[in-house]
């Protein structure tokens, strides 16, 4: 048993060796830092901290911030005219006049490319559905338009009948599956990604025009519950990601909240690359570790088959043969119970449980990506396509969860090998039997 308890300690020791140089090349200060400076750009900070999205509480003040201060954060001008960061080029079947577009820059610094069109999506609600009018005002206020939710929910288009043409889908709905968006969680509840959509065309002229047409033609209106915009930019000097959405939430009485969220990431966590040294060393540590823990799970199956044979006294499948379908049944679960009987067992399923887990997430957004036509190389990025990250953005950061747990119990399966020496088994001992009753005290 010394033997094998040795062998373990020196294969744990070159796993967390590998493990950590895994993780510490997943993490980036960069990705922080962008999505605070996203957060407080799109909300018109300044230096003194006083931001221009906490002054839209109502329904004109939301529209007067899209159409002013919004809009000119997302055309930035500039005195000279930037470099063009790639060419798109659209074909049309029809005829031999192909399209080149660019994508453009935002912001002061010169450093974040905006990743195709920004997006503004309308939640709503139907009226006298999840709320009842008083018969003292129903001759006044005849209807009443309930806080959001799955039942009130409105999926009727709502366009009136001379409204321009090139907006009336705006007040058509879309499913999630249609818009590609993720759902945001609000103070006033959950929303959904489906909703009423409509797109930013790519210059500011046109932009405050189609923003100033819906809101002439009531786009927003009392069943209105819920207004996201949602973006994406790429920032060039530290290779993130980085997805902005902003909620604005128009409660039943009128008032208006609005909040930003950004997610980043770095551009090789979105499919495999090789392209540069960094990328490279990530995808082999990614493949080593993904393999040393193949081998730590079928040594702890090892030990589990070990358990079951000193638990019935003779070889498991011997065993079997003579069992009934009822004792074949029983012969897991008993087993599991006296695997998991010592707390070091149940540790290193958890463990690897956790990285198959984050390895899950993992793959699961190189899938997502390269199941989304226009994040191909040759599409992302153009100015008149929807970049749908948010969706993609939600297993990333999963992943990066699951692996935070993950790492803390890395280190604290350490002082389970401090037994090795005298001097630590007793601190060992009542480290195990204090963590035990600290979890049952949580529970």
């Amino acid at each position: 048993n010394l033997w094998v308890m040795f062998w373990e300690t020196v294969f744990f020791i070159v796993l967390l060796i590998f493990f950590m140089a895994y993780v510490y090349l997943l993490q980036s200060r960069s990705v922080y830092g962008v999505t605070q400076e996203q957060e407080l750009y799109w909300s018109g900070c300044n230096s003194t901290g006083h931001c221009k999205l906490d002054q839209v509480n109502n329904e004109r003040s939301f529209w007067e911030f899209m159409h002013g201060d919004f809009v000119n954060r997302a055309f930035t001008e500039y005195a000279d005219p930037p470099p063009d960061v790639a060419s798109i080029l659209t074909v049309f079947p029809a005829n031999d006049f192909p399209i080149t577009w660019h994508p453009r820059f935002v912001g002061p610094s010169r450093s974040s490319v905006l990743l195709g069109t920004i997006r503004l999506r309308q939640l709503r609600v139907k009226k006298n559905t999840g709320c009842t009018v008083s018969k003292l005002f129903a001759h006044i206020y005849p209807d009443c338009y309930a806080e959001y939710s799955d039942v009130a929910k409105s999926v009727r288009p709502y366009a009136s009948r001379f409204v321009p043409t090139y907006i009336r889908e705006a007040f058509g709905y879309m499913t999630e599956e249609e818009t590609m968006q993720a759902s945001m969680s609000g103070t006033y509840s959950s929303y959904g990604g489906d909703g009423f959509v409509v797109d930013l065309p790519w210059n500011s002229s046109d932009s405050k025009t189609l923003i100033s047409d819906l809101w002439q033609w009531k786009w927003v209106d009392q069943g209105t519950r819920a207004v996201v915009v949602e973006l994406s930019t790429l920032h060039t000097n530290v290779n993130v990601i980085c997805n902005t959405r902003l909620l604005f939430e128009f409660g039943p009485t009128g008032s208006v909240a609005g909040k930003v969220q950004s997610l980043g990431g770095r551009v090789e966590l979105f499919t495999p690359s090789t392209s540069t040294s960094s990328a490279l060393t990530l995808l082999v540590l990614m493949i080593v570790v993904f393999i040393l823990f193949v081998f730590f799970g079928c040594y702890s199956g090892w030990l589990m088959f070990k358990t079951c044979k000193n638990f019935i006294g003779e070889n498991p499948w011997r065993y079997l043969r003579r069992q009934s379908w009822a004792g074949k049944l029983m012969l897991f679960p008993n087993t599991l119970h006296h695997y998991l009987r010592y707390l070091w067992n149940l540790c290193d399923l958890t463990m690897i449980t956790l990285f198959f887990t984050h390895i899950g997430f993992r793959f699961g957004t190189f899938s997502a990506v390269s199941g989304v036509k226009v994040l191909a190389p040759s599409v992302i990025g153009h100015p008149e396509m929807f970049m749908p990250f948010s969706g993609i953005m939600r297993p990333l950061v999963y992943s990066r969860n699951v692996l935070s747990v993950l790492a803390i119990l890395m280190w604290i399966k350490l002082f389970k090998y401090l037994t090795m020496s005298s001097y630590f088994r007793l601190l060992v001992s009542i480290l195990e039997r204090c963590a035990a009753k600290l979890f049952v005290l949580s529970v």
